[in-house]
């Protein structure tokens, strides 16, 4: 008997968490040290305990609120599994009502917010799994949606890559803007000249300084290269390039394409993510392009037959509601 496992990812779900704990704890910590050593009273002493005891309430909140709420999964043909830290319980394939593999689900933390994932509905229960907290969650929702509606497990969960030969002589319609004077390149360069102008005025003589520029500078480069990426698209094939990083050249089959969606996240540019057939699910940030690029890049996506959630380029959101 098959069986397909989902755990929590070390990374984005325990190593996050432990993060988080900390930082309230050691916050929470120091200013109640100042309190004690400052003697703060009145008014002003009250807002500061306060502000001390919502620390350590966080920092025993957030875990169990995450354990509580990230189930882990494992089926095979009879049953689905599902464990979270304070549940467990088993379905069979005969009381799932439907399942829904992709789109947004809500985590309730102190404030909502929303990621990708999977609801699985019973007469009972709605059961969310969230793509952000698991190990490879296209194993769980290729092998879900595949069984779900043909009572078999896919054989294959990878999707087929891509050759270069393949789209040589492809025609591309590139969607992109300036790595420069967009918004993004302004920030990016403009830290990178602010950084070059203190390295300049510096009384420092010694080549250190330059070394630190230097160090710095292409550190800020990498990390904005995750906001840099921008795309091509032809009548078979879509392309993702960055800006910043010229050996970036990720291909998909446009016949192996899902849905596409154009989001954002607190503090990022406006993103493209490209869900495959098989459910791979990747994130690319293009903070170069206008709405206007966006919204072209989604005629011609539509065009292809490609679906186009759109959650971010306000400017077709409200015309729509108009």
């Amino acid at each position: 008997m098959e069986v397909i496992k989902c755990r929590k990812s070390f990374l984005r779900f325990y190593l996050v968490l432990f993060f988080a704990v900390g930082f309230f704890l050691a916050l929470g910590s120091f200013m109640l040290k100042i309190y004690l050593s400052e003697y703060i009273g009145g008014l002003k002493g009250i807002l500061f305990l306060l502000f001390v005891f919502l620390l350590f309430f966080l920092s025993i909140y957030t875990p169990w609120i995450y354990f509580k709420r990230v189930y882990t999964i494992s089926l095979n043909d009879k049953v689905i599994k599902l464990k979270s830290a304070f549940d467990y319980f088993e379905l069979t394939w005969d009381e799932v009502e439907n399942v829904r593999i992709t789109g947004k689900v809500r985590f309730r933390y102190i404030l909502p917010y929303s990621m990708e994932g999977v609801v699985i509905k019973t007469k009972n229960r709605d059961v969310v799994l969230y793509d952000m907290f698991l190990v490879k969650p296209h194993l769980i929702k290729y092998a879900l949606y595949t069984f779900y509606n043909t009572k078999k497990f896919p054989d294959n969960f990878n999707d087929k890559p891509v050759k270069s030969s393949e789209v040589r002589f492809e025609k591309f319609n590139i969607f992109k803007g300036s790595a420069i004077f967009s918004f993004r390149g302004i920030i990016t360069w403009g830290s990178v000249l602010f950084f070059f102008a203190v390295s300049l005025i510096s009384k420092t003589k010694s080549g250190k300084i330059w070394i630190a520029f230097m160090i710095v500078s292409s550190l800020w480069l990498l990390l904005n290269t995750i906001f840099v990426h921008y795309f091509g698209l032809s009548d078979k094939y879509l392309v993702i390039r960055n800006h910043f990083n010229p050996l970036k050249n990720r291909v998909y089959r446009l016949d192996e394409i899902h849905e596409v969606v154009y989001e954002t996240r607190e503090k990022w540019p406006n993103c493209l993510r490209v869900i495959t057939k098989k459910y791979h699910s990747k994130l690319y940030g293009a903070g170069t392009l206008n709405d206007k690029t966006w919204l072209e890049m989604k005629e011609l996506f539509e065009s292809n037959q490609i679906k186009v959630r759109n959650e971010c380029i306000y400017s077709e959101i409200k015309s729509h509601n108009n």
